[in-house]
């Protein structure tokens, strides 16, 4: 069962909902999708990381041309 611990666990920024974009001093948090049954997600900041889960068939979730989820503290 889960249960609310804090309501301030972590900071994240929301990207431009266009370009994807992250406000400055921050970078991307990409979001990534397994497409099964038994849904799985990946939170990665590699890019290059990002591209090989893409090239091996995960699902790239968020915001712009990148797919951006969220922004973190740089």
């Amino acid at each position: 069962m889960w249960s609310l611990e804090s309501r301030s666990a972590f900071h994240v920024f929301a990207p431009h909902p266009v370009t994807g974009a992250c406000p400055r001093n921050t970078q991307p948090v990409f979001r990534l999708f397994n497409g099964k049954a038994d849904v799985n997600h990946r939170y990665v900041t590699d890019r290059k990381l990002r591209d090989v889960m893409i090239q091996r068939g995960w699902i790239a979730e968020g915001a712009g041309p990148d797919s951006v989820a969220m922004c973190s503290p740089a």
